[in-house]
């Protein structure tokens, strides 16, 4: 099978590792030339959970040579920020003939009303609920194990996602029928840990550690749970909480991003629930206060 993943960020060179590992032919889609030198160079480096360093070789390929190769594609995974979503959204329309499978792995909601535009075979989204950290162009650091949680949008017979995610069991692939409450539920996670640690600069066990850290993020997440219309609220936030638990050692990934002078997801973790909730005519002060500080975080460090 031939695995493509457009995205070599943290999740993007986590995912070719333990592809690799399991002896899939995958390639990893970079964005700069001088990350396709160091992966070629110096190999994909990789830290896992257990504390043990890994070296794998990676074929990989510019964003411009995928979109002028008409290699045939058994799956193509998507793993770029979600800001980059508009990008990639419009080359990969010109290589719908060439790609059998697509699996989506972006934070927030606004990926979803572009998914019918999708003609290949199989569509199916996912959320990554595992912790990961890049070092550099070359390195990344497995933080936290958990799964990859995933649904079909469409499918056709043959079922070839499946078959190959089937394989990798050490990111422990669970497909679910209700993707879109999967969706859901990863959008309350991200809005209440990652905005909050990358605003107060803190790991994720610091929003359980500080009571007041905590009553914030009991702010935010009544916020969008009513958007979202979800009833089992105790469910849901033993969700957030046990996931700031097991992560309580790593930064997020608006944390990383900020630290860094990137620019953040934002726009699409809260900005999409804030329009929701206007839709709706519900307020939320909270999401609206969380959003702009983030969004002032970004221009005093020169993002726009």
């Amino acid at each position: 099978m031939n695995v493509t993943i457009i995205g070599s960020g943290a999740i993007g060179m986590l995912l070719s590792y333990y592809f690799v590992e399991k002896g899939q032919t995958i390639t990893l889609v970079v964005r700069r030339d001088e990350q396709l030198k160091q992966l070629q160079n110096e190999g994909l480096q990789i830290t896992r959970y257990d504390q043990t360093h890994h070296n794998v070789k990676v074929k990989t390929m510019t964003f411009d040579h995928f979109m002028s190769s008409n290699a045939l594609i058994d799956l193509a995974v998507i793993a770029v920020k979600a800001y980059d979503w508009p990008t990639v959204d419009k080359s990969l329309q010109k290589r719908m003939s060439t790609i059998k499978s697509i699996l989506f792995l972006q934070n927030g909601m606004e990926h979803i009303s572009y998914l019918s535009q999708y003609t290949c075979s199989e569509v199916a989204v996912g959320v990554v609920e595992h912790g990961a950290k890049r070092l550099n162009d070359f390195t990344v650091v497995h933080t936290g194990a958990s799964a990859i949680k995933w649904g079909y949008v469409k499918y056709g017979e043959q079922k070839i996602m499946r078959t190959i995610l089937e394989e990798i069991a050490s990111l422990h692939f669970e497909e679910v029928s209700n993707w879109y409450e999967a969706l859901m539920r990863k959008t309350v996670v991200n809005v209440c840990i990652n905005p909050l640690t990358a605003l107060f600069q803190v790991e994720n066990g610091e929003l359980l550690a500080n009571e007041h850290l905590t009553t914030i993020m009991k702010h935010l997440f009544d916020e969008v749970v009513e958007v979202f219309e979800l009833i089992d609220h105790f469910k849901v936030w033993s969700y957030v909480t046990n996931i700031c638990e097991r992560t309580k050692y790593n930064q997020s990934s608006m944390y990383v991003d900020l630290q860094q002078g990137r620019k953040s997801e934002i726009e699409a973790i809260v900005g999409s629930v804030q329009r929701m909730g206007k839709e709706k005519g519900i307020n939320t002060p909270y999401l609206n206060m969380m959003f702009d500080a983030i969004k002032a975080m970004e221009w005093q460090k020169g993002v726009r």
